[in-house]
């Protein structure tokens, strides 16, 4: 992306990160902040995405989310067929 590889569609979608008070001073929900950088840490959060990034999530969850689903859906099966 920063390659300009992709269109300017794929750019950044929103920023939420709070001003920065002084120069090295982070307020702390900023993602260099004390709760923003353990939530970054922890989970990827991030207070300015990318569409790309946006994107990639989404499949992840459509992949992952899907792939789970018809597992228990087989699995429910497999328990109704053996009653």
């Amino acid at each position: 992306q920063s390659g300009g590889v992709f269109p300017v569609v794929f750019g950044e979608l929103w920023n939420i990160n709070p001003l920065v008070v002084q120069e090295g001073v982070y307020p702390l929900w900023h993602e260099k902040g004390a709760i923003g950088g353990l939530l970054k840490g922890l989970f990827g959060y991030n207070g300015n995405p990318y569409g790309m990034e946006l994107l990639a999530y989404a499949a992840y969850l459509i992949i992952v989310g899907g792939a789970f689903i018809r597992a228990q859906v087989s699995q429910l099966a497999a328990s109704q067929l053996a009653q």
